[in-house]
């Protein structure tokens, strides 16, 4: 007897089919769920990131100086108002008044032209 070198085939139902698709499928779905929530950490921290830097570089917004530091030269310095008392009046029914102290330099003036916007239709 002569033995065949072939292996005989495994038939297959087509419940194992459908089986092996399933989970095919449902291992393809959980890869671009995990690729999705990746994308969306990601841009979220993005989006922090550039909002901490766009908040620092744009001009006008102050941060507060530490402790022990000392100012620049020609800066003028961090007066509050100071509250004097009204006179004529009682203590328990008058609010006290706000006095700003004067700037330490004046605006200079300047020769530029004001920008003219004008709407031609």
């Amino acid at each position: 007897m002569v033995k065949s070198m072939t292996t005989p085939r495994q038939r297959v139902s087509p419940r194992n089919i459908d089986r092996q698709l399933q989970r095919r499928r449902d291992e393809g779905l959980s890869r671009v769920r995990t690729v999705t929530k990746v994308a969306a950490v990601g841009c979220v921290a993005a989006v922090g990131a550039f909002a901490a830097y766009i908040s620092s570089a744009i001009p006008g917004h102050s941060t507060t100086p530490a402790a022990g530091s000392t100012q620049s030269a020609g800066a003028s310095p961090v007066t509050s108002p100071t509250t004097t008392p009204s006179s004529g009046a009682s203590s328990s029914s008058a609010s006290p008044s706000t006095t700003l102290a004067p700037p330490v330099n004046t605006p200079a003036p300047t020769r530029q032209r004001a920008p003219v916007v004008s709407s031609v239709s």
